[in-house]
């Protein structure tokens, strides 16, 4: 996995984070959006792309509208589809990590 130490956190809070992390990736700068313990991180790695590391506990490589319109929907935050889009319209990918609730945004 990558270094994430120079990324910025966030924390989830819905609209005001979706604003923030949106206008984040539409500049291509990476994220990392902390989604917190109720958020459910389960996706099918292969309806994303994703490849599955550390025994399932990271998935790397997603697609960033796929992952995020699925994890909206398990979770009912539909804000987070908005962030995927834009993820997707800057050439984004997405790791998630489901140890730590964290949806990461990189290019």
């Amino acid at each position: 996995m990558r270094n994430l130490d120079n990324f910025p956190v966030m924390a989830w809070d819905g609209k005001n984070s979706a604003l923030r992390a949106r206008a984040q990736v539409m500049h291509r700068e990476p994220l990392i959006l902390e989604m917190g313990s109720n958020f459910g991180i389960n996706v099918d790695v292969g309806d994303c792309g994703c490849s599955s590391v550390d025994n399932g506990k990271n998935f790397l490589g997603c697609d960033p509208k796929c992952t995020l319109s699925l994890l909206a929907e398990t979770n009912h935050q539909p804000l987070l589809v908005q962030v995927g889009e834009a993820a997707m319209d800057s050439g984004m990918l997405v790791n998630l990590d489901k140890t730590r609730s964290r949806i990461i945004f990189y290019d």
